[in-house]
């Protein structure tokens, strides 16, 4: 079990081109930001998402994940306060293909089924950078 979950990890971060970060903060102090610059830094493109800003990273913001026009690999989350359902419905809608959810961040069961339900890869209560650096260091 635990080799699928590391596979699924790798594959995801070898894979993936495009992250959508929810809740990535203008902020270069938070959290958020330091995990996106991270990701940046290594290669990815980042689309931060928050309505509370116009741009991150020197990247325009979108409200909604489902308001990205270009194509999603991943939709990281750090926002604790999210409809998380209606992160993997817009995921589902826009063929995004797997979610990330930051540590501390509780994913209701009713979001998780509709994960399984739609094929959306899940992965919960780790940290995207914490991982990266150890899959690939």
């Amino acid at each position: 079990m635990t080799n699928d979950v590391e596979k699924v990890k790798k594959d995801l971060l070898s894979q993936s081109k495009t992250i959508a970060i929810l809740g990535l903060s203008d902020k270069s102090h938070r959290t958020s930001n330091l995990i996106g610059q991270y990701l940046l830094n290594k290669g990815y493109n980042i689309v931060p998402v928050n309505p509370k800003i116009r741009e991150a990273l020197g990247q325009k913001a979108y409200d909604e994940v489902k308001e990205v026009p270009e194509a999603v690999d991943l939709v990281c989350i750090f926002r604790k306060n999210h409809d998380l359902l209606e992160v993997i419905r817009q995921a589902q809608e826009k063929d995004i293909p797997a979610v990330w959810i930051q540590p501390g961040i509780e994913c209701p069961e009713e979001a998780v089924t509709a994960a399984v339900d739609q094929k959306i890869k899940l992965i919960q209560g780790r940290c995207i950078k914490v991982e990266h650096r150890k899959l690939f260091p």
